[in-house]
């Protein structure tokens, strides 16, 4: 569509002008900085549904990046994935800061479509993400992206985001823009916070608009919160080929000292030829750090946690317990598991607890239950899985 293109050459163009105004203004004397990070997440996944069971181990994730600023203004980053043998892109972006007016930034970034998808995967308390961000096919997209989190004293931010349908294992090579593209936008913050009392609410909406020209038996494939078990399919084949996608998500959580309460709520409509589907995700989850820490909170979403005492002080790090009930639902859509045709709604419940050695090291367990509710009677219609991860990064 001629109107992508527009948009995209626009902000290319304003965004260069504002790169060349840096190189200008910076003096000659700046020097390029770089820092090098890694992530490594190790997994044992034991799933069990009737009388098969499975044992599993995997690299979840395997990132390598190097970031830093290319002028006084312009920052850059590179980020890898080399888990399962496979290169793919992850960050990969050059970005503009400017001050009070936000960050502009080309590449490959995190699309912002929910509070758990906006949070790294280094902080997450849970094993997976919850079922809902599976309406998104991959968290990163290519494109164009702001964000501005001055909004009411710093309170509050404005992410958007404008991308296409390339894919990251080709390095996001779309060799037609106008076959479609992703407009994201998302306003969060937290309206109360006390830092000293370590207290806070944070609030968010977010909406996404997702076109494809060349759609034609789309599926949408949602994860039971593993990552070795089979997938959900969703199909929406009865209604023709997918022209476009909308979702509008809300966002809520709240905490309190050791205690954080989150839930999110996200309803998709897929659009095809004939008709329109609709897709509802939602969970809410509570954690409580035994130990007495809290989860810091910066720009939207959840950051780093630093035990009281780590390893490395002679202590025993931190604890945390939790627990997760999460639903992913599609009613109309054609839904399988392994082949067997479901009623649509997918419904987990997880338990949890996360050992964090020091703020760079932690251990988790989750035990998750997922019931897939099966249209034909089965022997089990429940899956049970035992989940546990190395996590370190640097």
């Amino acid at each position: 569509m001629k109107k992508n293109r527009y948009i995209f050459f626009a902000s290319l163009f304003f965004l260069g002008i504002a790169f060349l105004s840096e190189a200008q203004e910076t003096p000659q004397s700046f020097k390029p900085t770089f820092k090098i990070n890694g992530r490594i997440q190790y997994d044992f996944e034991f799933l069990t549904m009737g009388e098969t069971s499975t044992a599993k181990n995997e690299f979840r994730r395997v990132h390598f990046s190097v970031a830093g600023n290319a002028a006084e203004k312009i920052k850059y980053k590179i980020e890898v994935d080399f888990a399962r043998a496979e290169l793919g892109f992850r960050d990969l972006y050059l970005q503009y800061t400017a001050g009070r007016f936000g960050d502009f930034a080309v590449g490959s970034m995190a699309e912002p479509t929910s509070l758990d998808m906006m949070t790294s995967s280094k902080y997450t308390p849970f094993f997976e993400r919850a079922m809902l961000t599976n309406m998104q096919d991959f968290r990163w997209g290519s494109g164009v992206h702001y964000s501005n989190f001055n909004w009411f004293g710093n309170r509050a931010g404005l992410q958007l985001a404008y991308t296409f349908n390339g894919v990251n294992t080709t390095g996001f090579y779309d060799n037609g823009l106008e076959h479609g593209g992703n407009f994201i936008a998302r306003f969060s913050g937290a309206p109360y916070q006390n830092k000293d009392k370590n207290t806070l609410l944070h609030l968010g909406v977010n909406y996404d608009n997702r076109t494809n020209d060349q759609a034609s038996g789309y599926q949408l494939k949602s994860r039971p919160e593993n990552h070795t078990g089979e997938r959900v399919i969703v199909s929406f084949e009865d209604g023709g080929n997918v022209k476009r996608r909308t979702s509008l998500g809300l966002e809520a959580a709240a905490g309190v000292g050791p205690f954080l309460v989150q839930g999110e709520y996200k309803r998709s409509s897929i659009m095809t030829d004939e008709t329109t589907f609709k897709v509802t995700g939602y969970y809410a989850f509570l954690t409580w750090f035994v130990t007495g820490e809290h989860r810091p909170y910066k720009n939207g979403t959840f950051d780093r946690m630093n035990p009281s005492r780590s390893i490395d002080q002679g202590g025993f790090g931190a604890i945390e317990l939790m627990g997760r009930y999460s639903v992913m639902d599609a009613p109309g859509a054609y839904t399988t598991f392994e082949g067997m045709e479901t009623a649509g709604k997918t419904q987990d419940v997880t338990l949890g607890v996360n050992w964090y050695l020091n703020p760079y090291v932690r251990v988790l367990y989750n035990f998750v239950v997922t019931d897939f509710a099966f249209k034909a009677p089965a022997p089990n219609d429940k899956e049970l899985a035992h989940l546990i991860r190395f996590q370190a990064d640097f």
